[in-house]
């Protein structure tokens, strides 16, 4: 049987902490990513978004460890494809385009929103 092309990541474990390289790679960019996102009040703020316990995202923050299955399709359901596409090395272009696309509303969203505030204003 022939295999395909396309080589999965190896994941190489730490004998001392029995950690993969690649779990920590992936916590790494995770908690990056969800401190862009909120600055301030991090965990707090990710537990508003996705009704993940505050205690949860702060062991992600503070101990890099990476979300189950589960946190991370709360995850998605929060923060769209954007955060697949950091947290993988290589993301699939329809990811990507998904991604911009999911940005570009909302940013019009945004758009539309200052609009309105503006012509609020004017009355």
């Amino acid at each position: 049987m022939k295999q395909s092309p396309r080589k999965s990541p190896t994941v190489v474990v730490d004998d001392a902490t029995g950690v993969g390289e690649e779990r920590t790679l992936v916590a790494e960019r995770l908690s990056a990513f969800l401190r862009r996102k909120h600055p301030s009040k991090t965990a707090d703020n990710v537990a508003a978004d996705t009704g993940i316990y505050p205690a949860t995202v702060a062991r992600w923050l503070d101990r890099g460890s990476a979300p189950s299955l589960e946190s991370l399709s709360q995850l998605v359901g929060a923060y769209g494809s954007e955060v697949l596409c950091v947290i993988l090395d290589h993301p699939p272009p329809a990811l990507i385009a998904a991604a911009r696309q999911e940005e570009r509303e909302r940013v019009e969203r945004e758009i539309a929103r200052l609009r309105q505030q503006i012509e609020g204003g004017r009355r």
